[in-house]
C-alpha cells in the first residue's frame, strides 16, 4: 500500500531533473512522461512507475510557468464530468463483452482524468461556498491515506454480504463505497 510513499520519494530527489526538464521542454515533457505512465513502462534500475512523476510533472509544469490548476480544471469541469461518465460507459461495455483484463487502458486514463474532474468540481463547490473544508482533515491526510485501504475492503466485503457477488456489484462497490 506504501508503493507511492516510495515513488513519491524518488520523485522528490528527481525533482531537480523534472524542473530542469519542464523549464526546457514545458509541456511536451509532461506528455512524454504521461506516455510512458500510459505505456505501463517501469524506471528499470528502480522498479518504478512513471505514475507518481506524471503527476507530480503536472502539477509542478502549473506552479513553475504560474498557471493556477484550480482556475484550469474549474474551466473544463463538465468537459472532464462527461469524458469520466463515458469512460465508465466503455469500461462497462467492454468489460460485458470482453474479458476484464483486456481492459487495462481504464486503470492508467481514469485516474488522470478522475483527478481533474475532481479537482474542477471541488473548485467549483468551495468558490460557490457549497462546501466546507474541515480543519481536522489538514492534520489528518497522511492518516486518512494510509488507513483508506482497510476500511474500503471492509467495506467491500459487507457490501457483497447483501448484494448477488458478480463483476458488477463488485465494480460497483469499488465505485460507490470511497465516496460514502
Amino acid at each position: 500500500q506504501f508503493w507511492y510513499i516510495r515513488d513519491l520519494m524518488v520523485t522528490v530527489l528527481l525533482s531537480p531533473a523534472i524542473y530542469w526538464a519542464i523549464k526546457r521542454l514545458k509541456f511536451v515533457f509532461v506528455v512524454i512522461l504521461g506516455a510512458l505512465c500510459f505505456g505501463g513502462i517501469k524506471l528499470p534500475v528502480l522498479q518504478i512507475g512513471f505514475t507518481i512523476p506524471f503527476f507530480f510533472s503536472i502539477g509542478a509544469y502549473f506552479s513553475i510557468h504560474g498557471k493556477d490548476l484550480s482556475q484550469t480544471t474549474l474551466s473544463w469541469r463538465n468537459v472532464t464530468l462527461g469524458v469520466y461518465a463515458l469512460l465508465w460507459v466503455a469500461y462497462l461495455l467492454l468489460a460485458h463483452y470482453s474479458k476484464l483484463e483486456e481492459c487495462t487502458w481504464f486503470e492508467q486514463v481514469v485516474p488522470l482524468c478522475s483527478v481533474f474532474m475532481l479537482f474542477g468540481w471541488v473548485s467549483y463547490l468551495l468558490q460557490r461556498k457549497s462546501v466546507g473544508w474541515p480543519s481536522w482533515i489538514n492534520s489528518s491526510v497522511f492518516f486518512l491515506y494510509a488507513y483508506h485501504g482497510i476500511v474500503i475492503a471492509f467495506c467491500l466485503k459487507l457490501w457483497l454480504k447483501f448484494v448477488p457477488l458478480s463483476e458488477l456489484n463488485l465494480l460497483l462497490g469499488f465505485v460507490v463505497l470511497p465516496m460514502l
